[in-house]
């Protein structure tokens, strides 16, 4: 790689660091696709691990090709797969397992200290998957029913840890605390009455009834009378799940090579159910999208309490994982301050339900297509017969730049500077798994030599559009690498929200002269159109950056 290219890239990491944290206003796709739901579902079930080595955060990407008799999953992971991370995925293996009734009751039932690494839980998702498409098959409606719950409790055992750190992750975006405690606090606006069709488990209709809210017919009613009654069966939802974590878990410990990493809370065995239940309650309500419009309306004129809650951005000693919590809750949002309102206030509790969702979804899927094998496929960089060299950037480049520019950020400025930067922990990973599946697609059509062919064949023919189901909420630089090459054809359908600005490294095998500079012009010009213009970054000649990226559609 020429020197001047090591020097874009550089610039890229350290203005992506300055940036971190900061809300850019791009375009979302609006398309739908079901395709883009389903890979999206795997990519959200795949992110409940937690990684002992701090450095391989739990990111992942999936895309997904529908052949004549399966539905082929690629997944990348965001660092590089080592030799003792190494995975079977193989169809022998997972059907085997699958079939197996005491090793699904193994997985089913199981009770670790802690969750385990990625590449085990992707093949534990790969077997569960399978066996649910094995049971449906059965056309034994019981029989599928059990199954499904016991998927559910085995997910959302996983994800106990994720939804517990987004909770209290959640306190400290708002000073008074949970943002729905603080408009429960508020006086209720007159609403015009809503019908809206709710089919609650009985855990739900138990706590519903205790509030005095009953259907009528198959529909329940929400109006200025009772909408206080709503938004407090979502808290005491919410102190349900509290109080579990009080009373239902245990102190476990985490150990990498018999040495012991970090402490943790499980759950206990006989509270999985709970947990469950609690989980799916919130969904059920946080998914009825006229029930959160109408709470919207009746707490709407209370909005200016949580804008005026709102905490300053995070300070030194925020952790990584709080970093990546609040990146996830405040992703969507173009303004510092209605990233604190009502609407986000009821996008926040939803990310406490992503894996029930996925669930749901991935049930769907398998109904429809129990004819299909849904196969899994891990890649990684080093399925790229040649490597490029990625310039190292150090921690003093990182402080150097930092001091230069301590007064860029107008609403986060630098408090104090680290030997690593703030939050340069981000760029340990050689590339975002986003832009590292693009990149595979991309070489697949424009430079196939530099794919390994078993991966090769993994990837779509580009039929059609390429779907990508991402596990954290996308980069600002990663979208901007879609756009790019989805110019050339396929086009990209990146889901969400892509307006989290994170460091980044471009994929290594990518050197493509325009795009590098591309990218790097781009950020320049949102680094001086968020911030106060640096006096160490000069204009750039204008590029033809402003072109909507196209969206495409794949349907099953």
């Amino acid at each position: 790689m020429e020197s001047d290219y090591e020097t874009l890239y550089k610039e890229i990491l350290l203005m992506s660091t300055a940036l971190k944290g900061t809300a850019a206003n791009l375009p979302k796709s609006t398309k739908e696709s079901s395709l883009l739901q389903n890979v999206q579902a795997f990519a959200t079930l795949l992110t409940v691990t937690t990684p002992t080595d701090s450095s391989s955060a739990n990111v992942v990407a999936v895309t997904g090709v529908v052949g004549m008799d399966s539905l082929s999953t690629v997944v990348t992971a965001r660092n590089r797969v080592g030799e003792t991370q190494m995975v079977d995925l193989s169809e022998e293996t997972i059907s085997a397992r699958a079939r197996d009734s005491v090793a699904m009751g193994k997985l089913a039932n199981a009770f670790e200290n802690g969750n385990p690494e990625f590449h085990v839980h992707l093949q534990d998702v790969a077997t569960f998957v399978e066996h649910l498409r094995l049971v449906s098959l059965q056309k034994d409606d019981d029989a599928f029913v059990t199954a499904k719950a016991h998927f559910l409790v085995f997910i959302h055992r996983r994800a106990f840890e994720k939804i517990h750190a987004r909770m209290n992750y959640g306190n400290k975006l708002w000073s008074g605390g949970d943002p729905l405690a603080i408009l429960a606090s508020q006086p209720v606006s007159d609403i015009s009455p809503t019908l809206f069709k709710l089919v609650p488990s009985p855990f739900l209709n138990n706590v519903l009834h205790k509030r005095g809210l009953v259907p009528n017919g198959k529909r329940f009613t929400i109006n200025t009378a009772n909408a206080a009654q709503w938004l407090g069966t979502i808290l005491e939802l919410r102190g349900l799940f509290n109080q579990l974590v009080s009373e239902g878990t245990q102190p476990a410990k985490l150990y990498q090579d018999g040495i012991k990493i970090r402490k943790t809370r499980i759950l206990r065995v006989e509270r999985y159910q709970d947990c469950f239940d609690i989980i799916e309650a919130m969904y059920k309500l946080c998914e009825r999208e006229s029930l959160v419009q109408a709470l919207t309306s009746a707490y709407a004129p209370s909005e200016a309490a949580l804008i005026a809650a709102s905490l300053s951005p995070p300070t030194e000693g925020t952790s990584a994982e709080d970093e990546e919590t609040r990146e996830l809750v405040t992703e969507g949002t173009s303004n510092r301050y209605r990233e604190y309102g009502i609407t986000h206030a009821f996008r926040y509790y939803r990310t406490f339900t992503s894996w029930t969702q996925a669930s749901f979804v991935m049930f769907r899927l398998i109904t429809r297509l129990n004819a299909r094998r849904i196969e899994f496929h891990l890649v990684s960089p080093t399925d790229v017969t040649i490597q490029s060299n990625v310039p190292t950037l150090t921690k003093e480049d990182v402080v150097e730049f930092m001091v230069a520019n301590a007064n860029a950020c107008k609403n986060e400025p630098f408090k104090s500077i680290t030997d690593t930067g703030d939050g340069f922990e981000k760029v340990k990973a050689p590339v975002h798994c986003e832009a590292q599946l693009m990149g595979l697609i991309h070489l697949k059509v424009h430079r196939p030599l530099m794919l390994k062919p078993t991966v090769s064949a993994m990837l779509p023919d580009f039929v059609d559009s390429i779907p990508i189901g991402i596990g954290k909420k996308c980069c600002f630089m990663c979208h901007l690498f879609g756009k790019h090459i989805a110019r050339d054809r396929p086009e990209f359908i990146l889901p969400g929200t892509h307006g989290i600005i994170h460091p980044w490294v471009p994929p290594p095998y990518i050197d493509d002269v325009h795009l590098v500079r591309t990218l790097h012009w781009e950020l320049k010009s949102i680094f001086r159109n968020k911030f106060s213009p640096p006096s160490s970054y000069s204009s750039s000649p204008a590029d033809d950056s402003d072109e909507d990226w196209r969206q495409g559609r794949t349907d099953i």
